[in-house]
């Protein structure tokens, strides 16, 4: 074993190091770019959920309205048929 790793390290010169770092950047970058792409993922997810939150209290905000509408409503008819001097 000794000797593999002896001819690698002696293979490894001024001509191949470049190439080396060069590969080290380049799975640095895949590594980055990795973590990146799943916290986006992750944080698509987040948004979905909210999102979805947002429209089931949006629509429940629309139904309260639309109650508050048809009461408000009503007051206003039955006042139209008090006339103008019963209130």
């Amino acid at each position: 074993m000794d000797h593999i790793t002896q001819s690698a390290i002696g293979k490894i010169t001024e001509n191949t190091l470049v190439p080396v770092s060069l590969m080290l950047v380049l799975v640095g970058g895949v590594v980055w770019l990795s973590s990146i792409f799943y916290k986006t993922e992750a944080n698509a997810q987040r948004l979905s959920s909210i999102e979805n939150k947002y429209d089931i209290e949006r629509d429940k905000f629309d139904k309260r309205y639309q109650d508050l509408i048809e009461r408000l409503t009503r007051i206003e008819e039955r006042i139209k048929m008090m006339g103008p001097a019963d209130y």
